[in-house]
C-alpha cells in the first residue's frame, strides 16, 4: 500500500479552545451582569466577546439567599449560564463571596456580602469601619467570624444548595472557591485597614495567625459536595522564593484543584507557583489593576505582561479589568492579546502526517506528530478521531484513534501511531483528523479545518514546506536544533521581549550579534522564498558560495532565493553587514520536490 507524506499548512488563525483563553470580568448589580444588560452591548464589545473563552463574575452570598435559610434566588447564576449558552462560551462562578473591601456610609447600613439573617441567627461578627470609596466618608465593613459555628453551619448548607443546581453544568469552567478574605481571594489585606504586605496575608481581626487547620477545613469544603465541576483556589505568593502554600499544595494534589493569583503586572515574579499546575490543572492569572492604570502610572512593561504567562504556564488570563477597561486594551493591544490568546494553556499543531493512501481496505495506517507551542501541556484529556470523508468534506467513517494529546508538554513534539480499522469502503475517499477534549472541540494552528470539524489530511499533499516561526523559541528559549526539517547549527540565536513586536507583527524576534548563523535544510531540496521584517542588510550564502542581499524594511517582505543543494544538503549562512542587528523571521518556504 502506497504511503503518503504530507506537511499540513500552519496559521495563526485566533482558536477558542476546552480549558484555556482569556476571562471576561463582569460588573454586576442585582441583575445581569454588565455589561451584558447594556442596550447594544453586541455591538460595542463584539470583539472582546468574540476572543475570550468564559465569563467571570464573583457571586456574594447575600445576592442569593437575601431572605432566609431556606430561600434562593438563582436569577443570576441562571442569567449568567443563559449567556454563556447563548454565547458559547463558559462561566467561572466565584462561590462563596462575604467579605469586600469598603464600608457603607448610608445610614443605618453596613457593607456585608453575608445575608443579615445568619447574624440573626446568632453567627458572631467584627463592625470595622472603613472608608466608603465611592463617597469618602467613613463606612461599615461587617466580618464574619471565620470559625463561627453557626457561620460555618449556613454557609455549608449554602455551597451544598449550589453544587446540588450546578455541579456538573456543562457551560461552567471551573467554580472559583472564595470562601473567606477579602474579596474572597483568602488574604486579610485592607479587610481592616492594614495595609498589603506579607505579613499580613493570613493573619486574623485580632492579629492571630490563621493556622493550615483553618485554611484546610474551607480547601475540603467545596469537594465535599463539588464532583463534577473544576474548582479553582486563590493564591498570594508574594516573593519569588517564597514556598507554595501548603494548603494550595494539598488542594491540588487532593482534589485536583487549580490556582487563581491576583497581582499580575504590579507584582513582579508572582506567578512562578502557578507552575505547580502545569499540565494537572487550571492556573489563572488576574490583573490587580485596570490596563488603563497600569498604562497611566507607567508599570505597564510587555515583558512583565509575558513573563505573567509564560513563567506561570497560565492556562487563563483576564482580557482587561471589567468592561470598558477590556475594550481599550483590545484597541490598544489587539495582536498582543491575539499571541497569548493562542499561546497560553496549549497550542497544538500537527507537524507532519503519514498515511496510507485508501484503497478500499478496512485498515489504515496512520502517522501524526504534533507540536506544543503552548505555555503548558492540557490539564484536559485531548483525544483523536480519524474519519473518511467524501471530496466535500461529508463523512463516512469516522473511528477513534488511540492517542492523547494531553501528554504533549510545553514546547514538545510527539508522534502518535495506530493502523485505524474502518468499517466503510476507503476507495476514492479522502482522509480526516480531528480531537476533542470535554465534549468540545480541539483546534490546531493549521489550515484544512472543514465543516464538519476534521482536518483533511488528504488536502495536505504539497510540493512546498513551510517552516514557521510563530512559538519557535518563544520566550527567551534559544532557537537551536531542527525545526520542521531546518536545522539551525548555531547556538547564537536568541528570542528577546521587544516593546512594539506585537504593533508590527504578532511573531517572535529573533536576534543575533555575531556575523553569521548557519541553516541546513534536507538533502536536495531548493530554497524557495522567506518572510522576513527587521533592521539592516541580510545576506544569504549558499554551500557554493552563491549570495543574495536583501535590505531590510520595517513591514514583512516576501524574499525569493531559488537556491538549490547540488549534492548532500542545502546549507546557508546568514550574515549581516552590522555587528548588532536584528531580523524578525516569519517563514521558510522549501521545495519537497528532489
Amino acid at each position: 500500500m502506497k504511503k503518503t507524506t504530507v506537511y499540513p499548512v500552519q496559521t495563526d488563525d485566533y482558536l477558542i479552545n476546552p480549558g484555556k483563553g482569556y476571562v471576561l470580568y463582569n460588573q454586576y448589580e442585582d441583575g445581569l451582569p454588565e455589561p451584558f444588560a447594556r442596550e447594544g452591548y453586541d455591538k460595542e464589545y463584539r470583539k472582546c466577546l468574540e476572543m475570550c473563552s468564559c465569563f467571570v463574575c464573583k457571586v456574594k452570598w447575600s445576592l442569593i439567599q437575601p431572605e432566609s435559610a431556606d430561600k434562593f434566588d438563582w436569577t443570576f447564576y441562571d442569567n449568567l449560564l443563559a449567556l454563556a449558552e447563548k454565547y458559547d462560551k463558559r462561566v467561572s462562578f466565584g462561590v462563596g463571596l462575604v467579605v469586600s473591601t469598603g464600608g457603607k456610609s448610608t445610614e443605618n447600613k453596613v457593607n456585608s456580602l453575608v445575608p443579615q439573617w445568619v447574624y440573626d441567627a446568632g453567627a458572631a461578627y467584627n463592625d470595622i469601619v472603613c472608608p466608603d470609596f465611592r463617597e469618602g466618608k467613613p463606612g461599615v465593613n461587617r466580618i464574619p467570624v471565620w470559625t463561627d459555628p453557626i457561620y460555618r453551619r449556613y454557609f455549608e448548607r449554602y455551597i451544598k444548595a449550589v453544587a446540588e443546581r450546578y455541579d456538573g453544568n456543562p457551560y461552567i469552567e471551573f467554580v472559583g472557591n472564595f470562601s473567606h478574605g477579602n474579596w474572597g481571594e483568602w488574604h486579610h489585606l485592607d479587610i481592616n485597614n492594614r495595609p498589603c504586605c506579607r505579613e499580613m496575608l493570613y493573619v486574623d481581626l485580632n492579629g492571630n495567625p490563621v493556622d493550615f487547620a483553618f485554611l484546610k477545613y474551607y480547601v475540603d469544603l467545596f469537594p465535599r459536595y463539588f464532583k463534577k465541576s473544576r474548582l479553582i483556589l486563590p493564591t498570594n505568593v508574594f516573593e519569588k522564593g517564597e514556598e507554595l502554600e501548603e494548603f494550595c499544595r494539598y488542594g491540588i494534589d487532593t482534589y485536583a484543584y487549580g490556582l487563581k493569583r491576583e497581582g499580575l503586572i504590579s507584582i513582579p515574579d508572582c506567578t512562578y507557583a502557578m507552575r505547580y499546575c502545569a499540565g494537572k490543572a487550571p492556573a489563572v492569572g488576574e490583573w490587580q489593576s485596570e490596563y488603563t492604570h497600569y498604562v497611566a502610572d507607567g508599570r505597564w512593561t510587555y515583558e512583565l505582561h509575558d513573563r505573567s504567562i509564560d513563567a506561570g504556564k497560565l492556562t487563563h488570563y483576564n482580557l482587561g479589568y471589567y468592561a470598558t477597561d477590556s475594550l481599550i486594551f483590545m484597541r490598544d493591544e489587539e495582536n498582543l492579546i491575539r499571541y497569548w490568546g493562542n499561546h497560553m494553556g496549549y497550542y497544538l499543531r500537527m507537524t507532519e502526517c503519514t498515511f496510507d493512501e485508501p484503497d478500499g481496505g478496512g485498515d489504515i495506517g496512520i502517522s501524526v506528530t504534533f507540536r506544543n507551542d503552548g505555555v503548558a501541556a492540557p490539564y484536559l484529556p485531548v483525544s483523536l478521531t480519524a474519519a473518511l470523508m467524501t471530496k466535500d468534506g461529508a463523512v463516512i467513517d469516522e473511528q477513534p484513534f488511540p492517542a492523547d494529546l494531553s501528554s504533549v508538554g510545553e514546547g514538545e513534539q510527539k508522534t502518535f501511531a495506530a493502523t485505524v480499522r474502518f468499517a466503510k469502503d476507503s476507495r476514492g475517499v479522502r482522509l480526516g483528523i480531528k480531537a476533542a477534549a470535554a465534549g468540545r472541540p480541539v483546534l490546531f494552528g493549521n489550515a484544512g479545518l472543514t465543516a464538519s470539524g476534521y482536518y483533511c489530511l488528504s488536502d495536505c499533499a504539497q510540493a512546498d514546506v513551510r517552516v514557521h516561526f510563530d512559538g519557535c523559541g518563544r520566550g527567551l528559549r534559544g532557537l537551536s536544533g531542527e525545526h520542521m526539517g531546518v536545522n539551525f547549527g548555531s547556538e547564537l540565536w536568541k528570542t528577546v521581549l521587544q516593546r512594539d513586536v506585537y504593533k508590527v507583527c504578532a511573531f517572535r524576534d529573533v536576534w543575533f550579534t555575531e556575523s553569521e548563523c548557519r541553516l541546513t535544510f534536507p538533502a536536495g531540496k531548493t530554497l524557495i522564498s522567506f518572510t522576513a521584517f527587521g533592521h539592516g542588510t541580510l545576506t544569504l550564502k549558499d554551500c557554493g558560495g552563491q549570495t543574495v542581499s536583501f535590505e531590510l524594511t520595517a513591514q514583512p517582505v516576501t524574499y525569493r532565493t531559488g537556491f538549490r543543494g547540488v549534492t548532500g544538503s542545502l546549507k546557508l549562512s546568514i550574515e549581516s553587514t552590522r555587528r548588532v542587528w536584528s531580523v524578525k523571521f516569519i517563514d521558510f518556504i522549501y521545495s519537497d520536490m528532489t
